[in-house]
């Protein structure tokens, strides 16, 4: 019976590997030239890994499956595999889909499961400073996942990327130090939450060494508008803590606004159609259980501090002057 992973290939390699250890896994790009090649005699072993096909290698591997040559498995990044493909509905009807996506980011515990797993896999021990480096300067994968009435983005930790680097460390070492990751892969995308973060925990020095770095990676602008989005996921959280409704669910039901869209009419007394913008539950999880010393009131000050600060920009203001202005006033709230 074929199947369908999507998320981490090495994870995925290694679920298939665990649970089929009498097979060899072969990865597979061109289903064409497997097909051709196929011998019952050499490769009744073989777990074939097809790696994103397309139309055209659907069919073949369609045709492969129906004739019996072979064990086919599918393989794709994410779930932008298409869903009226015949083969890919006789899969999903016969429930053989395997999430194998990596943890959230955020979720550390997770992150540090997953690396004492790769340090067993290449025999390799980390100092204590090289695993706090790595859990605050994780690589990170930006996923679209679909949803029902959306596609929504979220942040994971890149665990291949991550498995590369401690391999490549662990060719010349045993021992892995924070400066053997001096020059790694990472171009973490965890330095914008990192800076968020430090301008709520009031760190000026910090925030004002790394925001030319941030205008640098997303514009000023962009880093406004994560840094507005970041804030009102934050008020509501807050909102919720302070009317003591600690459960996940309530909160994301605010977050998403079920008590709000499609319960009114427009102006004209029509039905609205509207699309849930859906929230991450492990994300509202994480930030509940965490101690803020901002209030909600705090949260509502920096929020009108930020709209100002992207109306002056937007007015030709100069963001030389305004951006420090702003994150000095930020970080006094």
């Amino acid at each position: 019976m074929s199947r369908i992973y999507f998320g981490s290939i090495n994870l995925t390699k290694k679920k298939i590997k665990d649970e089929f250890q009498n097979k060899k896994l072969i990865f597979v790009d061109n289903a064409s030239e497997i097909s051709g090649n196929y011998s019952i005699f050499f490769d009744s072993d073989k777990i074939f890994l097809h790696v994103n096909p397309n139309i055209e290698n659907l069919k073949i591997i369609s045709s492969d499956i129906e004739r019996k040559r072979g064990v086919h498995f599918l393989y794709y990044e994410d779930e932008s595999f298409d869903g009226r493909n015949s083969l890919i509905q006789s899969i999903k009807k016969s429930g053989q889909i395997y999430d194998v996506s990596n943890p959230i980011y955020g979720d550390v515990n997770s992150l540090k499961r997953h690396i004492n797993n790769l340090s067993k896999e290449y025999n390799v021990k980390f100092l204590p400073e090289a695993l706090d480096w790595l859990v605050q300067n994780p690589p990170i994968l930006r996923m679209r996942l679909k949803t029902a009435n959306s596609k929504k983005e979220i942040l994971q930790y890149d665990l291949d990327l991550l498995s590369q680097e401690i391999h490549k460390i662990s060719s010349y070492t045993d021992t892995i130090r924070e400066e053997d990751f001096s020059n790694c892969l990472f171009k973490s995308e965890t330095d914008i939450f990192d800076f968020i973060e430090a301008v709520l925990d009031k760190d000026i020095s910090k925030v004002l060494s790394k925001l030319d770095e941030m205008v640098e990676a997303v514009t000023d602008q962009g880093l406004l508008l994560i840094l507005l989005l970041q804030l009102h996921f934050l008020l509501v959280c807050l909102s919720c803590k302070e009317d003591k409704i600690y459960n996940y669910e309530t909160v994301l039901s605010v977050l998403e606004m079920e008590d709000i869209l499609g319960k009114y009419l427009s102006s004209d007394y029509q039905k609205v159609s509207f699309q849930k913008k859906t929230q991450n539950p492990i994300r509202v999880k994480i930030e509940l259980g965490k101690k803020r010393t901002q209030s909600s009131k705090d949260i509502v000050k920096m929020i009108g501090l930020v709209v100002d600060t992207i109306v002056e920009l937007r007015d030709n203001g100069n963001k030389l002057l305004a951006l420090p202005i702003l994150f000095h006033k930020l970080v006094t709230v």
